[in-house]
Order: C-alpha cells, then sequence, then structure tokens
C-alpha cells in the first residue's frame, strides 16, 4: 500500500487513497502512527520526499502493478476534473476552485499520464474542466502549454468524429487561456479551427464555447457584423444544450455590442438580465465579470452611484475569489466613473492600480484600455504633453494586436490635443478617419464628428478638402504612421508647451 501512496503528487485526500490504492483509513491510521505518512490540518495526507521516494523505487520493480495505480490515478483526477465542471460556474465556485488547487499536482500528473499512453478520449472529457481551472487559477502560459503536445498529437493523427471532437475541444481551450493572456490575434486563429472541426458535429454543448468566446474577440477588434453573427449561433448554440451559463454569457455581449453602437438601454437591459441569470446560478466570477463590462454603459448613462456600487461588489467577490484579472477590470471601470464625475485625482489612482495588476497577468486589451482612460485624465488635468504620449503608446500597442477600435479611440483622443495645439489640419484629417471607419464606436464616433464641426470654420474650404483626400487616398496603417512621425518630430520640439 505504502508503495502505491507514492504515485500521489501533492498530498492526498482519503477517499482517493482508498479508491485508487486501496487504503483504508484505519490502514493509513496504522501508517500514521507508524510515522510513514502524514495526516495534514487540513485533513490531506502526504509522504515525506525521502519515504515517497524509497516507495516509488520499490513501485517501479513491478511495472503491471505500477501501470495499473498510475492508470486508476489519472481516470480518478480527470474524472473529478470532468464531474467538478460545472461546479466551476456555480454557487461551488470557491470550494471548488480551492479542492482542485490542492489536487493541482495531481491533476498534472494525470493529465500527463493519459497523454503519454493516448488517452484522448478520457482528455477531452476532461480538457472543459481543465480549461477552467487554468483560467480561473491564472496559469495561463502553463494551461496553454499543458494542451500544445494534445493538439500537436491529434493533429497528425487521421480524421474522424472522436478525433474532431476531442482536437476542436482542447483548442477552444487553448484559445480562452491565449485569449485571457491579451493575445487576441492567436487566440482568434485557434477558436477559428476549434469551430471549423467542432460545426459538422452535431456537438452543440463543445461548439457554444468557441462561438461565443471567439464573437468576443471579434467585437472587442471591431468586426461587430461577425461577433453578432457568431453571438447568435452561440445563443442558439448554448439554448440546445441548455447551458444557462453560455447562455447568460451570449446575452452579455450582445448587450455590450448593443451599447458600442450606441443603444445604451438596450444594451443595459441585456447585461442586467444576464447578470440576473449568473445570480441564479451563484457564480462569483461570471458575476463580477458582467458588473464590470457593464460599467462603461452604466456611466454612459450617468448612473454613477450605481457604477461605483457595482464595482465595489465586484471586488469583493473577485478578492473572495482571487480573481486578479477581475480585479484589475474593476479598478478600471471604477476608474472610469470616476474620471466621467471630475475625480480626477482618484481615477488616476484606480487605472494605476489596475494596471498593477493587470501587467502581471496580461497584455494587449486591458493595458491598452488603461492607457486611453489615464491619457484621458491627462486631458482634463490640463496635461497636453503626458496625455499625447500616451495616446500615442496607447496607439502603437494596440496597432500591435490589431485592437482598431481601441486605436481609434486614442486616435480622436490624439486628434482633440492637435486641436487644443492649433494643428487644426491634423486633428481634421484624425477626426475624419475616426469617423468614417467601420471599426469605430458610436461614442468614437460622435466625438469625431463634433470635433469635425468645431474644426470647420477654423478651415477654408481648400484645407478641408486636402484633409478629405489626404483620408481616402491612405490606408490606415498610413494615417496611424503620422503618429509615429509625429512623436519623432516633438522629441525635438516644445510640443508639451504649447
Amino acid at each position: 500500500i505504502l508503495c502505491g501512496l507514492a504515485i500521489f503528487q501533492g498530498g492526498f485526500q482519503r477517499n482517493a487513497a482508498e479508491h485508487i490504492v486501496g487504503a483504508s483509513l484505519p490502514l493509513l491510521a496504522t501508517l500514521v502512527s507508524k510515522s510513514l505518512v502524514r495526516r495534514t490540518e487540513s485533513g490531506r495526507y502526504d509522504l515525506h520526499e525521502v519515504i515517497r521516494q524509497y516507495a516509488q523505487a520499490h513501485l517501479a520493480e513491478d511495472s503491471a502493478r505500477e501501470t495499473a495505480i498510475r492508470n486508476r490515478h489519472s481516470e480518478y483526477y480527470l474524472e473529478k476534473l470532468c464531474c467538478r465542471e460545472k461546479d466551476l460556474k456555480s454557487s461551488a465556485l470557491r470550494e471548488t476552485l480551492r479542492e482542485l488547487t490542492d489536487e493541482i499536482d495531481n491533476l498534472r500528473a494525470a493529465w500527463v499520464w493519459a497523454f503519454e499512453h493516448e488517452k484522448f478520449a478520457t482528455l477531452g472529457d476532461a480538457v472543459m474542466g481543465f480549461g477552467r481551472l487554468f483560467e480561473l487559477g491564472g496559469w495561463l502560459r502553463e494551461g496553454i502549454e499543458q494542451i500544445e503536445p494534445v493538439v500537436q498529437v491529434l493533429r497528425r493523427k487521421a480524421e474522424n468524429a472522436e478525433r474532431n471532437l476531442v482536437l476542436g475541444k482542447a483548442l477552444g481551450q487553448q484559445a480562452l487561456l491565449w485569449f485571457r493572456w491579451g493575445k487576441f490575434e492567436h487566440a482568434m486563429t485557434v477558436f477559428d479551427e476549434s469551430i471549423d472541426l467542432l460545426r459538422p458535429l452535431n456537438h452543440p454543448a463543445a461548439l457554444t464555447h468557441s462561438l461565443v468566446y471567439g464573437s468576443v474577440i471579434l467585437h472587442l477588434n471591431g468586426d461587430t457584423e461577425r461577433a453578432q453573427t457568431r453571438l447568435h449561433e452561440g445563443f442558439e448554440c448554448a439554448r440546445a444544450a441548455h447551458d444557462d451559463w453560455f447562455i447568460a454569457y451570449a446575452l452579455l455581449n450582445q448587450g455590450y455590442i448593443a451599447s458600442l453602437m450606441g443603444r445604451y438601454e438596450e444594451g443595459y437591459r441585456q447585461m442586467m438580465e444576464a447578470i440576473v441569470t449568473w445570480r441564479k446560478l451563484g457564480d462569483p466570477q461570471a458575476i463580477a465579470l458582467g458588473l464590470n463590462f457593464l460599467s462603461p454603459t452604466v456611466v454612459h448613462l450617468r448612473r454613477y452611484a450605481e457604477a461605483e456600487a457595482n464595482m465595489r461588489e465586484s471586488l469583493e467577490l473577485c478578492e473572495q475569489a482571487g480573481n486578479r484579472w477581475g480585479m484589475g477590470t474593476a479598478y478600471r471601470f471604477w476608474g472610469l466613473a470616476a474620471l466621467a464625475q471630475g475625480k480626477l485625482d482618484e481615477a488616476e489612482s484606480l487605472i494605476y492600480k489596475s494596471l498593477d495588476v493587470l501587467h502581471k497577468l496580461s497584455t494587449g486589451w486591458d493595458i491598452v484600455l488603461c492607457h486611453i482612460y489615464l491619457a484621458e485624465i491627462k486631458v482634463a488635468q490640463k496635461d497636453p504633453g503626458e496625455a499625447k504620449l500616451i495616446f500615442e503608446e496607447a496607439i502603437k500597442m494596440g496597432m500591435e494586436i490589431q485592437a482598431i477600435p481601441l486605436v481609434l479611440d486614442a486616435l480622436i483622443g490624439l486628434a482633440g490635443l492637435h486641436a487644443q495645439a492649433g494643428e487644426n489640419e491634423q486633428s481634421l484629417e484624425f477626426a475624419i478617419c475616426v469617423a468614417n471607419h467601420p471599426a469605430a464606436t458610436q461614442e468614437a464616433k460622435s466625438r469625431a464628428e463634433k470635433l469635425v464641426a468645431e474644426l470647420t470654420p477654423r478651415l477654408s474650404p481648400q484645407q478641408i478638402e486636402t484633409a478629405q483626400v489626404r483620408v481616402r487616398q491612405k490606408c490606415f496603417d498610413e494615417i496611424i504612421g503620422q503618429v509615429e512621425l509625429g512623436e519623432h518630430a516633438r522629441a525635438h520640439g516644445n510640443w508639451a508647451k504649447r
């Protein structure tokens, strides 16, 4: 029995020892009394490392027995992961996350053993819970790396329904982790591959994940039409699978898109409906997510007290669950609410808190949006030089990840600064670009149109026509290239003092 216990990694629970090795409670008590096994304050058991290594060496002498025990170990923990997946989206989330985190070393070992012995059906059953656990735990890079060998081996195998289902699900989870890491372009490529594999299989429960999460990237990158199409398909798949959690997620994003298009009351109603569903399910992570992304709409509707109350609740939920990404997001949107009310010092402090949290977890979209808010704060603080530098950095980062709506948000902010500095032709060119770009949000378009109206009396008809022609003749990258050229020129001038 002691040799069998050596296969556990990071300790074990009594039930696992009995199921996998046949170690009854009295037998464990005997081993504890002889100091061969330790019982921790939490009720878990483990072996001293020297004893574990000694027992493992003896187990290795009987390869058939070792293989049988490791098979049972892998099956037990991967089945646990599969069975607890729904609990990771419910009121049991905190308890389940603590339990699975305690078992993380056993789960890793179980995953690796199943992969090495090509138990792909078992991995396919567990991969949804695996991805969710690594997402919630913040182990994004490790999760990607653990799934990658499975993906590579399955890609080389002959196509059939079973292979495509497991590969499609694995790719969907890997794409989610890339997405949470801020690597949108790569995540979208992986989501697309997942969808292509899963769509012909008539498996709505598996397909929902990639459709809904992939649609989020599409609308964040400005491809609203495709995002809405995929969201609708994802919503219908979620309904077919009776998956209330994903029905709510699809509704949340439909509402978010409605708000981006200027339909704020409609967007508010849809997002609130999603949050109500998540409250019924009791998932604190999802509730916090909903409250966070409802915030820009609430701020636009000038319901500032509601926005701040939502962020307080979100932070409390995130702190209880150890949800660092949610905390960073809540600080950012609370900063937006403070900015809208003219509480500039508070807004700046909150954005820096957000950046401090998010820089440790993510790259890309979250960081770019924080920079845009920070630049807007600097504008309100009448610090145009610093605001301009931050807008330019946001544009540079946004172009690197092709987050075009964010680039346009920063560009209209930059256009406003050019107008303040008397650089009206440059300001007009940027404003026209934003007003006419299909990826611009309704808010950005409205700001651009307002700025064009303000600039028109300051310029001659010839200057206006020249700006319009330049925008028509240049591609978007060329217009953005002017930002970098301007940055280089100002490094040798006194623009910030104007």
